[in-house]
């Protein structure tokens, strides 16, 4: 398991994360940043940033979906034109027929 430590910059009030296994530092953030974070409106707004993204994301999924769905009906109708065009009459064998 990973383990983080959260460092405070006492000289520019930032704060880092740092990997405790390899001192690698994860993520940074700017007195200015850490100052946004911490207030309500800066929370408010994280809340709006993120409920945007989500419903992008929903939105790009449902259109894909939708796209998705015209192919499958396009391909299906394809195919029944191709058989009303060829007039194959016999319906293939089920397999309890052979029995």
């Amino acid at each position: 398991m990973r383990k983080t430590l959260y460092v405070n910059c006492s000289f520019c009030t930032g704060m880092m994360e740092v990997d405790a296994e390899t001192g690698e530092v994860v993520k940074k953030w700017s007195p200015k940043e850490r100052a946004e974070e911490s207030t309500m409106e800066g929370a408010l707004k994280k809340l709006e940033d993120d409920k945007k993204r989500r419903v992008a994301l929903f939105e790009n999924r449902k259109e894909e979906l939708e796209n998705q769905k015209k192919k499958i009906e396009d391909a299906f109708q394809k195919e029944v034109d191709r058989v009303k065009k060829e007039g194959i009459k016999d319906a293939p064998p089920r397999p309890f027929d052979l029995d």
